[in-house]
């Protein structure tokens, strides 16, 4: 039997034990705090003064780098919070809204200020598309940029060198146009800085390197961007102000700075009254404020449009028109419209992409039947598609894929129609076209083989078939969101706490072993002991 003081001298060591097991486990339920910025922590102390610092972490649900205040203090990171976030954002649900977006013309209030597309400040984003050598890249009219096919040089721009059957989405939500080369991509944003990615061997990225790049990439740090062409080797953009930039492959002089090295920067080209540009395979065209066309590169087809069949490295006038409105560089052809809405093409003519009715390449402007009624026209390697006020969608050239999309796979020297009177822009691409209808819908036919019509299938089509809306809230797209905001909320909630169901009141599995050691095996020895006293 034990004496009473020595039963004592136990209850008192093991009270001692457990009084340590439990500062040692610094278990404490966590609080939260609101309306921080980041590089927070929020102690957790125990009885004896132990301290455990776990993190305060901001929501950012869309990812944009803003939060909307919301915080969590957890030692593990939740699903959708990160540890830096600036403050203001009044939508976490939508990307395209928080205080560092410009204004687009889309029925949101983008930057947070409490307007909607105020006057004199938001930007109209129309849909767009472009078809380049295998891969393709679209616009939707909120500003989102979808690339899809071939991406060995990583010019979808998503990250990786992984083709895509479908349209997959590029980083960021403020893109107002793009252009797709012939295995690179650039593309312009609302606040006017251009950006390019995908192959660079030749500096057509414009980054000052020659590296590839798998993400969109800035060219340069100028904000007063307002368009650009990407061509197979070279690239061209126009400034606010005019100004004409090109850079990479020069080797037929394309770049039109009267030199025939290649650059990795955007040099100037003269004149500062230039409106559009279009870059080919080793050309380039431009129209000038004056209506006046001119050309420059490889002139080996006649597809400067000059009279000889001569290269020039600086702008050479094309004939004495002052009514040109726009132009399109192909693989070794060119097309443009007048202001009189009459259409001419010219330059190589083997499968009859001039339209002309002929198979005759022709070094000047050809007239494309008699038609006054054009308002677009694109020129793809070896075919040709252009739209007519009446929103019907023409084509013609080569068709070995069904790129005219009349059906056939037959070549035609002359215009035929594609079905539908809805048609408001086309994109002739190496094998491939893709047109944009009045309702904001996207169609692709023609070669497939990478999956650069963007249907999930690797097969070629000879019609056009749906791809996605691209109009406000059009479908086509995996969404975000699999029911309303609000259910996505708590969509997080729950990942977050499942995430952390190993921990009780902010205590670790290994805290809770503490606890089986120093209350449950304490409180088997009190227990023996009575009974030996007993």
């Amino acid at each position: 039997m034990i004496g009473g003081k020595k039963f004592g001298g136990l209850l008192f060591l093991v009270g001692i034990t457990v009084f340590f097991g439990l500062s040692s486990t610094g278990c404490e339920k966590k609080s939260s705090q609101t309306g921080k910025t980041g590089g927070e922590t929020i102690g957790t102390g125990g009885i004896g003064g132990g301290k455990e610092e776990c993190p305060v972490w901001y929501k950012d649900a869309d990812g944009d780098g803003y939060t909307d205040g919301t915080t969590q203090v957890s030692c593990k990171q939740p699903t959708g919070y990160v540890s830096q976030a600036q403050t203001g954002d009044c939508d976490d649900g939508d990307s395209s809204i928080n205080p560092g977006r410009a204004e687009i013309c889309d029925s949101k209030d983008n930057n947070c200020n409490g307007q909607i597309d105020e006057e004199d400040v938001c930007v109209f984003v129309s849909a767009k598309v472009e078809a380049g050598g295998h891969h393709t890249c679209a616009i939707k009219t909120n500003g989102s940029l979808w690339c899809w096919g071939y991406n060995y040089y990583g010019q979808l721009g998503i990250g990786t060198r992984l083709d895509k059957k479908v349209p997959t989405q590029v980083s960021g939500t403020n893109w107002v146009t793009v252009s797709a080369g012939w295995a690179y991509t650039c593309g312009v944003k609302t606040d006017g800085t251009l950006w390019c990615w995908g192959d660079n061997e030749d500096g057509q990225l414009g980054i000052g390197t020659w590296l590839d790049k798998s993400t969109p990439t800035q060219v340069g740090t100028g904000t007063n961007w307002v368009s650009v062409s990407a061509g197979w080797w070279h690239t061209c953009g126009v400034k606010t102000d005019g100004t004409l930039w090109c850079w990479g492959d020069n080797e037929y002089g394309q770049l039109g700075d009267g030199t025939n090295v290649d650059k990795n920067a955007p040099v100037q080209v003269s004149g500062t009254n230039w409106v559009s540009v279009s870059a080919g395979v080793a050309h380039t065209c431009g129209v000038k404020t004056d209506g006046t066309l001119w050309c420059w590169g490889d002139n080996w087809y006649g597809q400067l449009g000059i009279g000889t069949w001569l290269d020039k490295n600086t702008p050479t006038r094309v004939g004495t028109g002052t009514n040109w409105v726009t132009v399109s560089a192909g693989w070794a052809h060119t097309c443009g419209i007048k202001t009189d809405g009459t259409l001419w093409c010219w330059g190589y003519n083997e499968y009859g992409q001039l339209g002309d009715g002929t198979n005759v390449d022709k070094n000047a402007p050809t007239q494309v039947g008699t038609d006054t009624n054009w308002v677009s026209v694109s020129a793809g390697k070896d075919h040709t598609c252009g739209v007519k006020t009446d929103g019907t969608l023409w084509c013609w050239g080569r068709n070995n894929y069904g790129q005219l999309g009349d059906g056939t796979t037959g070549n035609k020297n002359v215009p035929v129609q594609v079905s539908g009177t809805n048609w408001v822009s086309v994109s002739a691409g190496d094998g491939h076209t893709c047109g944009i209808k009045t309702d904001g819908t996207l169609w692709c036919w023609g070669d497939n083989l990478v999956g650069q019509l963007g249907d999930g299938t690797n097969t070629n089509k000879n019609t056009p078939v749906y791809i996605m809306s691209l109009g406000s809230g059009g479908g086509g797209a995996p969404s975000v969101f699999f029911g309303d905001k609000s259910s996505f909320d708590n969509r997080e909630e729950k990942q977050a706490n499942m995430g952390q169901k190993q921990t009780i009141y902010g205590c670790s599995s290994v805290n809770v072993t503490f606890y089986i050691i120093y209350l449950i095996f304490p409180a088997f020895i009190l227990f023996a002991l009575r009974k030996v006293r007993d």
